[in-house]
């Protein structure tokens, strides 16, 4: 979906005072979230990897990291694609609506909607997980090993860490 056609049905299904330039900054806050906390893990990203499950049928290193993320802005990305596939669309009207109710002082509505957009938010991240191989080391991270007898030790007193092995060559 664009970016134009998905504030227009916000402002068609629940009017308000606010512009197109208020709600574009709302979207880009989905975005950056989308970012941050779903596309910046996936493997394909580090790979350029072709994948099968996106709707545009391109790579997924077309999702841009946080830094390369500029934001929309109406007047010039009206005619943007949005990061997010269009069967959770969900995802941002429930959240634009939220932030309307919210600085309505709507808060009954604020928090149907918001409730409404958790629950949207963990379908597309779910989704997402499903359907793309995570990064590994994501954060430069090395992964941890234990081990422990669960036989004779019950409690778990004696864990111990595996370190990984490193090769120097």
């Amino acid at each position: 979906m664009k970016l134009a056609e998905l504030i227009a049905k916000v402002e068609q299904t629940r009017p308000s005072s606010y512009d197109k330039n208020d709600l574009t900054q709302w979207v880009n806050e989905i975005e950056y979230q989308a970012i941050e906390q779903v596309f910046s893990r996936c493997e394909q990203r580090v790979l350029s990897l072709p994948c099968e499950f996106c709707d545009k049928k391109d790579s997924c290193d077309n999702k841009p990291t946080r830094e390369e993320f500029k934001g929309y802005q109406y007047d010039i990305d009206a005619d943007a694609e949005l990061m997010i596939p269009n069967q959770f669309i969900g995802t941002y009207t429930s959240y634009l609506y939220a932030k309307i109710d919210f600085n309505n002082a709507e808060l009954d509505r604020y928090q149907m909607d918001l409730a409404m957009h958790e629950a949207e938010w963990q379908a597309f991240a779910s989704w997402f997980r499903r359907n793309h191989r995570p990064r590994r080391n994501y954060r430069n991270e090395t992964p941890v090993y234990y081990k422990y007898d669960s036989k004779t030790d019950v409690n778990c007193k004696y864990v111990q860490r595996i370190e990984p092995e490193h090769n120097n060559n």
